[in-house]
């Protein structure tokens, strides 16, 4: 019998991969886009910084001074001051989105009305360096008044939310009157009024908001 023929396998010899070739030009490119939008966003910090801190008017020389770069590179990235703020603003809105989760909609009217008064002054508090500005600018600016608005019908649902059952017993226009009255209440505007003109502290405040909602919507 023959013997069989071993065949040895054939040799496959390694593809060679040519490395890539990045031009020196797009890495250049890349650099200096990656650099201003670091700028950019330490611009939009620093803002926000002066502003929580009190500084309601922050030159372009502070704002410049706290990000590290010169006035020229903030007007760079932004044609103006007013521009500047509506990005601030938009940031802080971002920054504090989960300051606007509401209570749950149980328990008795006094613990719902509670739990309402001390998330919403908690809120507010953080709101109101940022928030003033906003209100500076409505009416000036897309941004911010697209945020204003939104941020009003989601705290007005809420409370629309949140107080059903007592809300049920009006209709038409005692129920509308009702939800204004109850949302005017609860707003960053009456909160303003009461720690800033009216001089109150934030316990005071909170416990204004706390009688008026209980008057609101205790049966008669």
């Amino acid at each position: 019998m023959a013997t069989p023929k071993i065949v040895e396998p054939a040799t496959v010899e390694p593809a060679t991969v040519e490395p890539a070739t990045v031009e020196p030009a797009t890495v250049e490119t890349d650099g200096r886009r990656a650099r201003a939008e670091r700028n950019r966003e330490a611009v939009v910090e620093a803002i926000l910084d002066l502003l929580c801190e009190g500084d309601e008017h922050p030159t372009a020389e502070a704002i410049a001074e706290r990000s590290g770069v010169s006035v020229r590179s903030v007007f760079r990235h932004f044609d103006d001051l007013e521009s500047l703020h509506a990005a601030a603003v938009d940031r802080h809105s971002e920054r504090i989105a989960a300051m606007f989760e509401p209570p749950a909609a149980q328990g008795s009217l006094a613990l719902r009305v509670e739990e309402l008064a001390a998330r919403r002054s908690r809120l507010f508090e953080a709101m109101t360096p940022v928030r003033r500005v906003g209100e500076r600018l409505r009416g000036r600016s897309r941004v911010i008044d697209g945020r204003l608005e939104f941020a009003r019908r989601l705290l007005r649902s809420q409370v629309e939310e949140l107080f059903a059952l007592e809300l049920r017993s009006a209709r038409g226009a005692a129920r509308r009157d009702l939800v204004d009255a109850v949302e005017a209440a609860t707003s960053w505007s009456t909160w303003n009024l009461l720690r800033t003109e009216q001089g109150c502290t934030v316990a005071r405040a909170r416990s204004v908001m706390i009688r008026t909602l209980t008057a609101l919507l205790t049966p008669p």
